[in-house]
């Protein structure tokens, strides 16, 4: 009976099969430089599709124009 105990603890505490997870590793932060780069770059393209007028232009449906009549004027 002892033995079998001992075999049981043993096969409950010491033989844990399961990997051990690798820590993760730490995010890299961007040195300023590299900000910079990419907010030059980011500026370029929206430079690019204003020119472009593929962004930043108001279409008709969005223009709203009004009407004052002297009438209405108090």
């Amino acid at each position: 009976m002892k033995p079998g105990i001992l075999f049981l603890a043993f096969m409950l505490i010491g033989c844990d099969a399961r990997p051990k997870p690798e820590p993760k590793p730490a995010r890299q932060r961007l040195t300023p430089t590299q900000i910079f780069d990419l907010r030059t770059k980011c500026q370029g393209i929206v430079d690019k599709d204003v020119e472009d007028m593929a962004i930043g232009v108001v279409g008709n449906a969005l223009e709203s124009s009004v009407n004052v009549s002297p009438v209405d004027v108090v």
